[in-house]
């Protein structure tokens, strides 16, 4: 039985490796990011416009607690999951894995379209800042560390290959 989570800022391909991933391992992929969206009919951006972070932090807590009682599945977290530590219990306590896939917040905004990311759209710098407060977290959380700097398919069989073994 495989349970996996990834963790990750937004634009380090979480949900890219997530999907090639599942697809490839024939396992259920539950995007968290998605089911505060469909809880909500709402998308991320402008549930942060209209009742702000902390609201969406909740729901994502509370998408998560129903996700987690899925068998042999990938959970595609949110890049802010990690900001309360109750979700990371969650997680481990109901057996997960945590992969945390890093990637240079430079390369992350050369690639990434800031318009459908609230926490940066206006301002995209502010993506190394977050970074930089995050990254300690990530790496305290997380049960490996995979890096998706530079080869995507490097980082997919890397990735592959740890969850095999697990």
């Amino acid at each position: 039985m495989k349970k996996i989570a990834f963790i990750g800022m937004m634009g380090c391909g979480k949900s890219s490796i997530a999907n090639d991933i599942s697809k490839d391992l024939a396992l259920k992929l539950i995007s968290i990011d998605k089911m505060v969206e469909k809880e909500l009919n709402l998308s991320i951006s402008d549930i942060f416009e209209k009742f702000g972070e902390p609201y969406f932090r909740k729901i994502e807590t509370k998408v998560l607690k129903n996700a987690v009682i899925n068998e042999s599945c990938i959970i595609d977290c949110g890049g802010g999951i990690i900001l309360d530590s109750s979700n990371i219990e969650i997680l481990k306590n109901n057996g997960y894995s945590i992969i945390f896939i890093d990637r240079n917040p430079e390369k992350i905004l050369e690639e990434m379209d800031v318009n459908n990311r609230p926490l940066v759209k206006d301002n995209p710098t502010a993506l190394i800042k977050i970074y930089n407060e995050r990254i300690g977290l990530y790496k305290k959380y997380s049960d490996y560390i995979i890096e998706n700097n530079n080869d995507y398919d490097y980082a997919i069989n890397s990735v592959k290959s740890l969850i095999i073994n697990l």
